[in-house]
């Protein structure tokens, strides 16, 4: 019979369940899981950049899709017109590019002589301020130029040519497109012709639940274009293709990982226990401790990453443990042994085992990344919570669980050759210290965050290619620029440009994209400087024997909202948007950057610009973060290490105490062995094996539970562990291979080691 105390903790532990669970399917439905592989990363400040700038930036570039479609007759626009009204008609997508007709075409022409003042080019205006006799010859070499097409009309009503430099100057620029019956083309090596197509997405849109359902809308239509135009051939970019690439594998990795782990817990436990029901227990204490855990990420940061429930296998071995360590005992002891007498004898070793583990997952919540955050929070809650489930309910789950004799002999023999055995027990330690040694004189270290994630080989290609063919890279090197209103901001721009191109000049880039808009302050001096150079020009054109030319000259201003309303507008939107607070920003692509530092030294000189390369800055975090971590990681070495000498006296201690160290300097020793790099995840998987290696030492370290029984436990964890990150190695991402591998061997060495813990008078 339980105490009072205990049936109170019992029934109180089941209404908190009960009422978890309730809250969990409402909120679950509504839940956002975030498969953002950046979103793992800190989100206060990339280089000073504040943290709204960077999501709406990010949301901005997401949304984003580009196709080139290059029909096989190039002359045909059927397969255009049918591609461009399919995808307008989807409920997905926000906007679309529809081609320039004639309309069109007299509103840019319209816009372009009413502002030709205003939107005076560079070039225009660095020969206008050397003197007008410089203007004056540039105009008459475009007169006279068999290619140059200047016609009677176009010189009487724009005489010092405004708008015809304006065009060639962005002609010359970073893109490589053409005007074509009123699409955007451009053409390959051999020839062949390519349409460019643009559309904008919803916000729903990129949600994981929809967005391999959209992927699926585009392909079919892509599919029906080639059915009906065979030979077509298409190009595609966007976010959505690699989100919903990711996602996929991710719902592999779960199904891979999750499912057959589960597969073999039954299978092991199954054969084990001989019946059905330390299966069930064994999954209550773990669906629980991942209930709870979910329920607390969700609570704290309102969603949930798609790796943190990949990871979550982790927290599902460490609370299998504890249900194992249970069941074990409880099978092993005698029916008439008192059950409260097993919950008095387990609860000192299993409440040291969640707080060592605690400490151990603890360690990332002292990270700024929120995807490690998320899953120290899932760890901690999920461990705690799974300890309360085997500790309060166990005692009653198992009243009637049958016990019975196993042959514990093979346990008794390993473990007296354990102690018995100078090689084994002296030399196995020395050996794996040799080769930690080795491994780590063969280490190596690469932060590239692009071990994160395995990019589509297909995606990759189609993305090369289209940056081929129009000069614009998907490398993500920007300049970002914001003010507190549109015209402080296009000031700052104004001040960019020249520094910009120096640096081309000098090949430290190799092309950048400028917002073709002057600031109101710069349109102002085009205006007075035109004012001052109209009349002398037309004066040096009449003396060359042409007449009848305007020397009116169009004041007008243009404002940033005016020309995001107009058509000229088209195409440079992206470039442009206003954040969460109002302010304004203005990207700068840059390409074929040769250094990092002189654009750095630009941020410094200009005031609200920023450089961002992605990632570059992200390989700097994590190399920075790792750093942080491997030294929390020792931190906490020493904090259980002492925690241990207290415990158990500085004999038994640092037997305890050796095969924690060991396993660690195994698990990162055999990254050398392999030759495989060490990164941030491999470091956090040793802070995992620090959690899991200690349970098994504890287990051995128990003085009121025989060491036979402890082995068996830890033999059924280890292999349960073991065989679940075994199966990380299946994982399409680099970066969880890695962990798996390092978590694997350190478990592994774990276990080997783990019988030092045991007195020696306690094997027999």
């Amino acid at each position: 019979m339980f105490p009072k105390w205990h049936r109170a903790l019992a029934l109180i532990w089941l209404l908190a369940t009960v009422l978890l669970i309730v809250l969990l399917v409402r909120v679950l439905a509504t839940a956002h899981v975030n498969n953002n592989i950046m979103s793992l990363l800190p989100s206060d400040k990339i280089e000073g950049i504040p943290i709204d700038l960077t999501a709406d930036f990010n949301k901005r570039l997401s949304k984003q899709m580009v196709w080139l479609i290059s029909p096989a007759d190039e002359e045909s626009l059927a397969p255009l017109q049918f591609f461009l009204k399919k995808v307008a008609a989807l409920p997905e997508v926000e906007s679309t590019f529809t081609p320039i007709d004639e309309v069109k075409q007299q509103e840019w022409g319209q816009f372009f002589y009413k502002y030709r003042s205003a939107l005076m080019d560079e070039t225009t205006r660095a020969r206008l301020e050397v003197s007008a006799d410089v203007q004056t010859q540039w105009i008459l070499a475009q007169l006279y130029s068999p290619f140059a097409g200047v016609s009677t009309k176009e010189l009487t009503n724009d005489p010092l040519l405004l708008i015809r430099s304006t065009q060639l100057n962005q002609k010359t620029g970073s893109n490589n497109f053409n005007l074509k019956d009123g699409w955007l083309t451009v053409a390959d090596a051999s020839g062949r012709v390519w349409y460019f197509l643009y559309a904008e997405l919803s916000d729903n849109a990129l949600a994981l639940k929809n967005s391999h359902d959209n992927v699926e809308k585009f392909q079919a239509i892509q599919h029906e274009l080639q059915r009906q135009w065979p030979n077509t051939l298409i190009l595609q970019r966007s976010m959505l293709y690699y989100n919903d690439y990711a996602s996929q594998q991710a719902q592999q990795d779960i199904i891979n990982i999750g499912a057959v782990s589960i597969v073999g817990i039954i299978l092991l436990t199954l054969a084990f226990f001989r019946s059905i029901k330390p299966i069930l227990l064994i999954t209550l204490a773990a669906l629980i401790g991942v209930l709870w855990g979910i329920a607390f990420v969700l609570m704290v940061f309102g969603q949930i990453h798609v790796l943190t429930l990949v990871m979550s296998s982790t927290v599902i071995c460490l609370t299998i443990d504890y249900a194992l360590f249970y069941l074990t005992t409880r099978l092993l002891e005698s029916e008439q042994i008192d059950r409260l007498a097993i919950f008095f004898k387990l609860l000192p070793t299993l409440s040291l085992a969640v707080i060592a583990s605690s400490i151990a997952y603890s360690l990332s919540i002292l990270m700024p990344f929120p995807g490690l955050r998320q899953l120290a929070v899932f760890a901690v809650v999920g461990l705690l919570t799974a300890f309360i489930t085997v500790i309060i309910w166990f005692p009653y789950l198992t009243k009637r669980f049958k016990t019975r004799t196993v042959n514990i002999s093979f346990a008794t023999a390993w473990l007296t050759l354990w102690h018995k055995n100078n090689y084994i027990r002296v030399g196995l330690p020395i050996v794996l210290l040799g080769m930690s040694l080795f491994g780590l004189s063969r280490l190596t270290i690469d932060d590239d965050i692009k071990q994160l994630q395995a990019l589509p080989i297909h995606l990759q290609a189609q993305d090369n290619k289209i940056a081929s063919l129009t000069k614009q890279n998907a490398d993500q090197k920007w300049f970002v620029i914001y003010g507190e209103t549109g015209e402080q901001a296009l000031q700052s721009l104004q001040v960019l440009k020249p520094a910009l191109a120096k640096l081309q000049k000098e090949q430290q880039i190799s092309s950048y994209r400028l917002l073709p808009l002057p600031s109101i302050q710069h349109q102002k001096e085009n205006i007075a400087l035109l004012k001052n150079l109209t009349v002398p020009v037309v004066e040096k054109l009449k003396n060359e024997g042409i007449e009848h030319l305007s020397t009116e000259v169009a004041t007008d201003i243009l404002t940033p909202e005016m020309w995001l309303s107009s058509v000229v507008s088209e195409g440079w939107r992206l470039l442009w948007f206003e954040n969460k607070r109002g302010q304004t920003v203005i990207l700068v692509p840059v390409a074929g950057v040769k250094e990092a530092r002189p654009l750095l030294e630009l941020t410094k000189k200009i005031p609200n610009v920023y450089w961002m390369d992605k990632h570059s800055e992200y390989n700097a975090l994590f190399a920075t973060y790792r750093y942080y971590l491997s030294w929390l990681l020792v931190t906490a070495l020493f904090v259980i290490s002492g925690l241990f000498l207290v415990r158990f006296g500085w004999r038994q201690g640092v037997r305890c105490i050796i095969p924690t160290w060991l396993s660690l300097l195994v698990g990162i020793a055999i990254l050398g062995i392999i030759g495989i790099p060490l990164n941030l995840f491999s470091s956090l998987a040793l802070a995992l094996v620090l959690g899991v290696g200690i349970d098994y030492t504890l287990f051995f370290a128990n003085a009121r539970t025989a060491p036979p029984v402890s082995f068996i436990a830890i033999c059924l964890a280890a292999l349960i562990t073991l065989l679940t990150f075994g199966l990380l190695a299946l994982s399409h991402t680099q970066a969880i291979v890695d962990f798996g591998l390092v978590l694997s061997t350190g478990i592994l060495t774990a276990f080997l080691l783990s019988p030092l813990a045991i007195v020696k008078d306690k094997v027999n």
